[in-house]
């Protein structure tokens, strides 16, 4: 046993001994390792100094290299520069030089009416972009936008007349354009005038174009085209300004006289075709007398107040939307009282509707005879379907050829259909003589006239009642769609509520 124990010890003291020597062993290999490693890192380390320190030689000599060439190579280009600006210089001195010499003009008579009219030119540029730059814009009513211009109408020998009407404000169109029934409010719809323009040669010539202007201010007359407002207008040109004075004036839907006067006509020739007779074409007696009594009152009322129309004729006879007749046109109106400096021996207005005297250069009665001379022609012409220029000759001048022309041409063109009175006052308003003709105030007192003057207003105050009674239909209707809409929308508002109700108690019942 105590062998046993022996042999084991010493195995355990060997083995020990074994380990301490392999440690020993394993510490030397270890620093030898590590000595040898910072061998060959200082080794690395002092290659990569030695290196670096090349590097830094190389490029050192390279940039010395580099200064020296580029100094040496500017210094080269900056001498062949100046060479060669000076060479420049020298060769613009001489071209300059030789230019100065060609540049000597002679002072000839030519060469100074040349340059005259260079120093002419000049000036007169100068002066066109003066004007130009300090020309005054035009900023009168039409130029603003408050009337627009729609369609031209017409042009005569005093100007151009065009159709326009006045803008309507955003919050009447917003507000105020349609009703709750839906249909549109006739009583926004824009408002349509004439604009009638009178062309100035210059400013000094305002005075004889605002004539007119003053003469409708003046006159306030149901049978009268009513006045609406007047300005200047300024066209601006390149050369200058043309200066235009504007007047608005009523306008009338249904045309003229001479428009209505064909338009029966035509109607009835195709109604009546190869039958047609002047008893059928000519217009019927009660729209005659109608539209003759209104002009005649409109005479009647210039005339009290000493003023000569001049131009009476169809085309001035317009035409309301309710079919009443209005006098227009006052542009070569004038008082009686300077008749006698501004118009003597005047033959102003047109050929086909001259009184005898207008031809022959006479002056009678103030010329009020002339105005019942062109009022005979129209109520001629409503008598016998066609105006007076379509006839093919001048009425007054066949007058005076032939003094019982008028006689006989009344009685034999005149339908039979027209009372005989009417054509006795018809002969009497076209009597050669102004002195014995019937005036404005003979015509009127007439039985047949009064007679049908009262019968115009019982038939006018019936349509007055008739219009009256269509308005309140209208107006009860009207209340009564609008009493529907109401209720329907209120029924639709209810239903709207208790669908939201509904949906109100239901996004409740979901957040719990």
């Amino acid at each position: 046993m105590k062998s046993a124990t022996k042999k084991e010890e010493f195995i355990e003291n060997e083995s020990v001994k074994d380990l301490k020597n392999m440690d020993h062993t394993g510490a030397q290999y270890g620093q030898s390792a590590l000595r040898s490693g910072n061998q060959i890192q200082d080794q690395y380390l002092g290659e990569s100094k030695l290196i670096k320190t090349i590097r830094k030689e190389k490029q050192e000599n390279k940039s010395d290299f580099q200064k020296h060439f580029q100094e040496s190579y500017y210094n080269r280009n900056s001498k062949d520069q100046i060479d060669s600006e000076n060479m420049s210089l020298q060769s613009l001195q001489q071209e300059s030089v030789e230019q100065v010499k060609v540049l000597k003009i002679p002072l000839n008579l030519q060469n100074i009416l040349t340059l005259c009219l260079i120093v002419v030119l000049t000036i007169i540029g100068t002066v066109y972009i003066w004007i130009l730059s300090t020309q005054k814009h035009c900023k009168c009513r039409l130029c603003r936008k408050e009337f627009i211009l729609l369609e031209s109408i017409g042009e005569g020998g005093f100007g151009a007349v065009y159709l326009v009407q006045k803008p309507i404000s955003k919050s009447k169109l917003f507000s105020n354009s349609i009703n709750i029934t839906g249909q549109p409010d006739k009583s926004q719809e824009p408002q349509k005038f004439v604009l009638k323009k009178l062309e100035m040669k210059d400013i000094t010539d305002l005075e004889r174009v605002q004539y007119e202007a003053k003469q409708l201010r003046r006159l306030s007359h149901k049978n009268i085209v009513s006045y609406e407002d007047e300005f200047l207008h300024i066209n601006e040109g390149a050369i200058g300004n043309k200066y235009v004075y504007v007047i608005i004036m009523e306008y009338c839907e249904n045309g003229d006289l001479t428009d209505k006067v064909r338009d029966y006509c035509k109607q009835q020739i195709e109604r009546w075709g190869d039958e047609a007779t002047i008893e059928k074409v000519a217009m019927p007696e009660n729209k005659v007398m109608k539209y003759f009594i209104e002009i005649c009152e409109a005479v009647r009322y210039i005339h009290s107040r000493d003023i000569i129309h001049r131009d009476i004729k169809s085309p001035n006879i317009f035409l309301t939307n309710d079919d009443s007749a209005k006098l227009g046109d006052f542009g070569l109106c004038v008082m009686a009282k300077t008749i006698e400096t501004k118009a003597k021996y005047s033959t102003v207005g047109t050929d086909c509707y001259f009184s005898p005297e207008q031809i022959k250069g006479q002056l009678h009665q103030k010329g009020k005879a002339s105005d019942m001379w062109a009022l005979g022609l129209i109520l001629m012409e409503m008598m016998i379907g066609s105006p007076v220029w379509d006839l093919g000759f001048d009425f007054g001048i066949k007058a005076l050829e032939d003094p019982h022309f008028v006689n006989e041409y009344i009685n034999d063109n005149i339908p039979e259909k027209y009372d005989p009175k009417l054509k006795q006052i018809l002969k009497k308003m076209l009597i050669i003589d102004p002195q014995h003709r019937y005036s404005i105030e003979d015509v009127m007192k007439k039985k047949l006239i009064r007679q049908w003057q009262h019968k115009i207003k019982f038939d006018s105050q019936k349509q007055v009642q008739l219009s009256k009674q269509t308005q309140k239909e209208d107006k009860k209707s009207s209340d009564q769609q609008e009493k529907t809409v109401l209720q329907q929308g209120q029924q639709g508002f209810g239903i709207f509520k208790y669908i939201q109700i509904g949906r109100q108690r239901k996004d409740k019942k979901k957040q719990k």
